[in-house]
């Protein structure tokens, strides 16, 4: 006679939990039944309250309590195959495709976004970007050459000129060597403002461009200015350089910093917003900018993480052309068309070799008073107005956020977190791929095993 032993356990339907402190039961086999869903008969005086029985070998699930008389039961079973084959399946590798191992790697794609995003913000600011400066392409005593001054002497570096008339012919006393002094000069600065090629207005302070203090010259004219000469023939050393690293304000730590649950914005002083794809630098901590401002104007940014990953390279414009000067005055075609009026039909050079001292002086005379009648302020304007941007400016990183509607961790329990690997199923909830069971048990058995290790069971 087999042994029979009940259960009264609590259990879900795909768990490999098997029944423990079971007790012993006088049951007989219904003649003719089958042995993968048996009916067993049972006397007892009660309604029997069973959920498993165990006999040959095999756990069964009591599927129905039928009563056939008066204290004699039917109780109709089904086998209950991941109780009685655990073993079995615990010794099988399989593909796992959920199960409840930590995962901060794969995503989770069952989960749904929520619509409402949180935005974090991390900034550096710039060590360059903290004044002005006047970059002015100019040909003078030592060459061509970009000199860069500060605005208040860019400003008036034209003006230089207007105050030496004045300085010069206000003074009628001094009479010929003055005015030999004057005509020197008239034909030394000439073309003094065509001397001046470009003007820009840049945002960053002159400390920062590498040069030689020298003094500016229009041509041979002599302004009395000072800039800084940026060295020739090496553009590296005429550029500003800096390097900022800022960390990345990650809101997640897991999986959800890929995108579309974080979207990563980097933006650069006058380049503006940049989007930055996280899936390359999910585990990078932070992220490093080179700024190079180039003498032409133009600024170039590249990026990369502190993982080595480049992410990109930007130029723009970080200068403006700048106005320089409001009274630009042509001293010799101003002197020019007086020598044929003020000075007689002899013209200037005649002026000058009068032998008379008074007619020189006279001749002195109304050249200067010529000029002085001929000198209308006129801009110059070497470009146009200035638009650039003050102040120590800040390189900065958002992160837009849409989170998913429960914590990943949350669902372990339930249906897993993605695992994607080869592995033998473990505690907790596994599903799989293909599972493929081996042992003694009927190919029926085998199926349902297979089937039911697809479809995610509860090993307990």
């Amino acid at each position: 006679m087999a042994d029979y032993y009940i259960y009264n356990v609590s259990k879900r339907k795909n768990s490999t939990l098997v029944p423990t402190n079971g007790l012993r039961a006088e049951l007989v086999l219904k003649s003719g039944t089958s042995l993968l869903d048996p009916v067993l008969l049972l006397h007892d005086s009660h309604k029997p309250v069973i959920s498993e029985v165990w006999f040959e070998g095999r756990y069964y699930f009591v599927n129905d309590v039928v009563s056939v008389r008066n204290d004699l039961w039917e109780l109709h079973c089904k086998v209950d195959v991941l109780a009685t084959y655990k073993a079995n399946i615990l010794a099988t590798p399989a593909f796992v495709l959920y199960d409840s191992a930590a995962n901060t790697e794969l995503t989770d794609s069952r989960l749904s976004i929520n619509t409402a995003q949180t935005v974090a913000e991390s900034a550096a600011s710039t060590g360059i970007f903290d004044g002005f400066s006047v970059l002015v392409g100019i040909v003078g005593k030592h060459g061509t050459g970009i000199y860069v001054m500060r605005m208040q002497d860019a400003k008036v570096l034209l003006s230089t000129i207007n105050d030496w008339l004045d300085n010069t012919f206000d003074e009628e006393t001094e009479l010929v060597p003055m005015l030999i002094k004057a005509v020197k000069q008239l034909i030394a600065t000439g073309k003094a403002p065509d001397c001046i090629k470009s003007a820009m207005l840049f945002p960053v302070d002159t400390q920062h461009w590498r040069g030689t203090i020298t003094e500016v010259s229009l041509g041979d004219y002599d302004t009395g200015l000072h800039g800084k000469l940026l060295e020739r023939g090496s553009v590296p050393s005429q550029n500003v350089y800096e390097t900022i690293t800022i960390n990345i304000p990650w809101q997640f730590a897991d999986w959800r910093r890929n995108s579309p649950y974080t979207e990563l914005y980097l933006e650069l002083p006058f380049a503006g917003l940049v989007k930055i794809p996280t899936a390359p630098i999910t585990s990078a901590a932070s992220i490093t900018v080179e700024i190079n401002v180039c003498a032409n104007g133009t600024i170039t940014y590249i990026a990369h993480s502190n993982t080595g990953v480049a992410l990109g390279r930007w130029t723009t414009t970080c200068a403006d052309s700048y106005m320089i000067g409001s009274s630009n005055i042509n001293p010799l075609s101003s002197a020019i068309s007086i020598g044929s009026t003020g000075a007689g039909a002899a013209g200037l050079g005649v002026a000058i070799a009068a032998s008379s001292p008074m007619g020189a002086i006279a001749a002195g005379s109304a050249v200067l008073m010529g000029i002085k009648n001929n000198m209308e302020s006129v801009q110059t304007c070497i470009g146009g107005s200035g638009g650039t941007v003050p102040g120590r400016l800040q390189v900065r990183l958002f992160t837009v956020c849409h989170n998913t509607n429960v914590d990943p961790a949350s669902v372990s329990a339930v249906m897993g977190t993605p695992t994607m690997a080869t592995k033998t199923p473990a505690a907790g909830y596994v599903e799989t791929k293909c599972f493929s069971v081996s042992g003694t048990m009927t190919d029926r058995e085998r199926s349902e095993i297979n089937s039911l290790m697809d479809g995610g069971v509860y090993i307990e």
